[in-house]
């Protein structure tokens, strides 16, 4: 199966957006306020022992997921542009440039809101501890953000979500160093899986020498310092050589789509395996509620277990991405967006010639990309967002499962509010400045595409059927009757 120039491009515009996942990360963040300021925590105590709250309390996993993407995208677009032209030295410092001036306008901005005007934004009784510590964090370590080192500073309030953005910076760079330093297709794969292997043993050594956990346990006492204190978070969750494997594995799966795409491949034959494709959403829901058994009281985990368990589960994750990302790419499902077709006037018949598809009508819906405009910001902000509101309270509030539904919704809304502004005066203004200054018009192109085009086409060796519904064509010679040579004039 051979794809054209514009299926390339659109290839992965399921996959493009993350504003699907940024809206999962946002609620996994939410239940904060009520982990840290409730007046029941005895419910919050019950929640560790419910299923579908483990979910919520390990879904940080899902950050896993945007390391394979990225690792992915990275790869397939560096192999399209090396059929037109060649990954020299010179270029690299400027796509690693590029790489930051796309990400650092919007975050230097919230940066700087933060640690200046932030802590004039309300009062409270832990507005100081809440959003004054933060404030001063950020005076003191914004220098680290901007180089983006801040996913090895430890104990800093200043947006500590923000490792993600580190972690992925260093690893766009690591990507384009093994396209860089190793040209032929082996030796790729070769670095690639020692990318792999590193990315598995760097956490298991760091559990087992440091004595973690092997997951990111949000507790009561860590959530409070919103986790920066905790020494699983600090050297394992955090870390960029800790979060390799995914990103190693997101590389190997963009040169095998991509050489997938350039193969005649009948993806009819690989459709029989579309249950293992539905399974790949209640496969990760179930292993993020696995983490659940390092909630429970009276079970101490043997750190033999705790070191195999935390390089596994992300690689487990890793291979959800395998899975659903080159599903949803070769369409293993079928969109069908009518169940009925009508048969005569009065009966509708029900099809069963298409299978409606159950995640590509979702991750495909074209209100995902109005999200993902402004999902970069959203990210940005949301914790901030977080911390106002709750810092603002003046009393304690009563959690429960309504009220965690609530608050998370305000901040999924009050945080694309401000994304949204975010968005439209600086982070698009920049990108669209950096793309004007790096990929600048040639002047030898014309400027007005209709001027230059020619009044008429000579097309030869034509077939005698042609389609003239859109064009005019007259044969040479249409005066003199003649066989037909193949030869159109076509009247522009």
């Amino acid at each position: 199966m051979f794809f054209c120039e514009e299926e390339l491009e659109t290839a992965f515009r399921a996959f493009r957006e993350r504003a699907c996942t940024t809206f999962l990360v946002i609620l996994g963040h939410s239940p904060l306020a009520a982990v840290i300021s409730s007046n029941n925590p005895h419910f919050v105590e019950l929640t560790y022992y419910d299923p579908v709250f483990q979910i919520f309390y390990n879904g940080n996993l899902i950050v896993q997921s945007f390391f394979v993407l990225s690792g992915c995208l990275l790869a397939f677009n560096l192999l399209l542009m090396e059929e037109k032209t060649q990954l020299t030295w010179p270029k690299f410092p400027r796509f690693v440039i590029l790489r930051w001036l796309r990400l650092t306008p919007p975050y230097a901005a919230v940066l700087a809101v933060i640690a200046t005007w932030m802590k004039r934004f309300g009062d409270g009784p832990t507005w100081k501890p809440v959003v004054g510590a933060e404030t001063e964090a950020c005076r003191r370590d914004w220098f680290y953000h901007l180089l983006y080192l801040n996913d090895y500073v430890d104990h800093s309030q200043c947006m500590a979500h923000t490792w993600y953005i580190a972690v992925d910076m260093k690893l766009t760079i690591l990507g384009l160093l093994v396209f860089w330093l190793v040209k032929s297709w082996r030796a790729r794969k070769i670095a690639i899986g020692l990318a792999f292997v590193v990315g598995v043993v760097a956490p298991a050594l760091s559990t087992f020498l440091l004595n973690l956990n092997a997951i990111h346990l949000v507790s009561p006492e860590v959530a409070r310092n919103y986790f920066v204190e905790d020494p699983t978070f600090n050297n394992l969750y955090k870390r960029t050589h800790t979060n390799i494997v995914c990103y190693a594995m997101g590389l190997a799966l963009g040169m095998w789509i991509y050489k997938m795409m350039q193969s005649d491949i009948d993806v009819t034959k690989y459709k029989k395996y579309r249950p293992v494709y539905w399974a790949t959403f209640p496969v990760g829901a179930l292993l993020c509620a696995l983490g659940g058994i390092f909630y429970m009281d009276g079970i101490q985990v043997p750190l033999l277990a705790s070191v195999l368990y935390s390089p596994g589960i992300k690689l487990m994750f890793g291979l959800l991405g395998f899975v659903l990302i080159p599903g949803t790419i070769f369409k293993l499902e079928t969109v069908y967006r009518g169940f009925l077709e009508w048969q005569g006037n009065f009966f509708p018949l029900i099809s069963l010639s298409e299978i409606p598809a159950m995640y590509r009508g979702f991750l495909e819906w074209q209100g995902w990309a109005v999200f993902g405009r402004v999902s970069y910001c959203a990210y940005i902000v949301h914790v901030a967002v977080i911390r106002v509101t709750t810092a603002n309270q003046t009393t304690l509030q009563h959690s429960n499962l309504l009220q965690i539904i609530l608050t998370y919704f305000a901040h999924l809304v009050t945080s694309f509010v401000i994304a949204l502004p975010c968005w439209m005066m600086i982070e698009s203004p920049f990108n669209q400045l950096v793309k004007l200054c790096s990929y600048p018009a040639r002047k030898d192109e014309p400027q007005d595409t209709l001027k230059t085009m020619p009044r008429e086409v000579t097309l030869k060796n034509m077939p005698q059927e042609i389609d003239t519904k859109d064009v005019n064509p007259v044969f040479m010679d249409s005066s003199k009757e003649k066989e037909f040579d193949g030869t159109v004039v076509v009247k522009l």
